[in-house]
């Protein structure tokens, strides 16, 4: 189980975001292609041999594929391979990832599982390496706590530039011991959690990351359980299916006076929408729609030209960074407020005016006039697909058959989807692909410690994963709604129901 409970303790956890990867840069033999140069800190060129591994690839009704792939000691060349030929710009690049190296994250996990309180937990979580996680932790004893989990580098220079492969001192030097990991115990607060925010204090020694989420859904969660007495279940039920976004409100209340100062008649459709917005992202919201498609083109607007179209298309392929970039803009001013294009220097106002008209004509353009027609539910939908087969029939070479099997069969929607991004019911897109939700709540699970009889759960397909059975898909609505199943564990219950079971045996011969 990669999260649960049992008779003394539960636990959930969220990805740390952690930056468990870099690239370097190698330095080739002047003479012999073969070899790279290692070392060089001394003065005197070290140079070794690159690894070379050989893979025959057996293809169905082809000939055989040969693959070759070279490593050095930080890992596979990884420019041999990358579909960027003028980013990779003739160098040889390696790549150094923390799951390169063995760990048995299935079996501390086997352990946590199995632990009867917070030392015995934490013994068996130190095993947990890749990929790095904040584990929520509560126990019967009234304990509770965040733990970082994983493998993060020791390292020098610059963490987010290509290494230097023959500087010893930018290799990674070990990992941080666990007991330097972030982690949060029984804080006066009363409460700990996590939304794939920035974890560590701001004097936290070793480098985690500059990849966070946006802290919208944390600042939720903070206010929710700030403003509780005491923690129930019908509060953590109304925060799981929370479609509340911070971040929008934060970025309306920056957009509108200059809506508002460029005249009413231009812009009095957004004004109106914006002004009376409660700030969620329902199915039923045009103010949503509106507010979203915005950040979008003010995204590319403001940075696009400065980075140019490919890095800006790779920068965006986690919409974490343009959301947290476009938070910090708006807070505090940037010279990407400027397109490089024309002779004079635009301002941040001529940058929101132009976004917003980009804005209602794409509206108008796809939905018509009626601004009811732009209602979230019009751009934002789930579709729920099997993952390989799935991935299979969006290929453009892919049989008919298996695409009318799929979509057919297999998948269930689309469906209109609540939230976005940093709602706490997150309902996140790719920023490269808009607006189809790609990443949500893979399971909503509520544990009460004081009854562990029973708990809430649900998934968002079903008890089943046989497309023919009639449980496969069984939960959707009741997730799409924000609603439960309860899970009992105590089996009295069952024993008093009226509803009798009958087992049937074969008779002895």
């Amino acid at each position: 189980m990669v999260l649960g409970q049992n008779d003394h303790l539960a636990w959930s956890l969220t990805n740390v975001m952690l930056d468990d990867t870099d690239f370097f840069v190698e330095q080739l033999h002047p003479n012999d292609t073969d070899r790279y140069l290692a070392d060089s800190s001394d003065g005197e060129p070290v140079w070794e041999p690159f690894t070379v591994q050989r893979e025959v690839i057996r293809v169905k009704n082809a000939d055989d594929t040969l693959f070759t792939r070279r490593l050095t000691r930080h890992g596979p060349v990884v420019s041999d391979v990358h579909p960027d030929s003028a980013l990779v710009d003739g160098r040889v690049i390696t790549m150094r990832w923390t799951g390169q190296e063995a760990s048995n994250e299935l079996g501390a996990l086997l352990d946590m599982g199995w632990a009867t309180g917070r030392e015995e937990f934490l013994q068996a979580a130190r095993a947990f390496r890749v990929p790095a996680q904040n584990i929520i932790y509560a126990d019967r004893d009234g304990n509770i706590g965040r733990y970082t989990l994983g493998a993060v580098p020791l390292r020098e220079g610059s963490p987010l530039a290509f290494r230097e492969g023959w500087e010893p001192a930018l290799d990674w030097q070990g990992y941080v011991p666990f007991e330097e990991l972030p982690r949060e115990e029984n804080p006066p607060s009363g409460w700990v959690a996590n939304a794939n925010n920035p974890i560590g204090a701001p004097d936290y020694p070793h480098y985690l990351s500059s990849y966070w989420d946006s802290e919208a859904r944390y600042y939720r969660i903070s206010r929710y359980l700030e403003a509780a007495d005491t923690a129930s279940t019908a509060l953590f039920r109304t925060m799981q299916y929370d479609a509340y976004s911070s971040w929008s409100a934060e970025l309306v209340d920056y957009i509108l006076p200059v809506l508002e100062e460029a005249g009413p008649n231009e812009f009095s459709t957004a004004i109106s929408y914006l002004e009376n917005w409660d700030y969620t992202y329902l199915p039923s919201e045009t103010a949503a729609s509106i507010v979203d498609l915005f950040a979008l083109n003010f995204s590319r607007n403001v940075m696009g030209d400065e980075m140019g179209e490919s890095a800006y298309e790779s920068y965006i392929r986690f919409s974490g960074q343009p959301e947290r970039a476009l938070m910090r803009f708006v807070r505090r001013g940037s010279a990407f407020f400027d397109d490089v294009s024309t002779t004079e220097r635009e301002t941040e106002r001529e940058m929101i005016l132009r976004s917003m008209r980009q804005t209602l004509q794409t509206l108008t353009g796809r939905y018509g006039s009626e601004p009811v027609e732009w209602r979230w539910e019009q751009l934002h939908t789930l579709t729920l697909r099997p993952p390989l087969f799935g991935e299979a029939a969006r290929d453009s070479s892919a049989p008919g058959a298996l695409r009318l099997i799929v979509n057919n069969l297999m998948s269930r929607g689309p469906y209109p989807a609540h939230g976005h991004s940093m709602s706490l019911n997150n309902g996140e897109y790719r920023w490269t692909d808009p607006f189809e939700m790609v990443l949500g709540p893979s399971i909503r699970r509520i544990v009460d410690l004081s009854d562990t009889r029973s708990s809430l759960s649900i998934l968002p397909t079903g008890q089943s994963g046989n497309p023919l059975s009639a449980y496969y898909g069984d939960q959707t609505e009741s997730w799409l709604n924000g609603e439960y199943r309860i899970f009992y564990r105590d089996s009295l219950l069952f024993r008093q129901a009226e509803v009798k079971t009958m087992r049937l045996l074969p008779a002895d011969r």
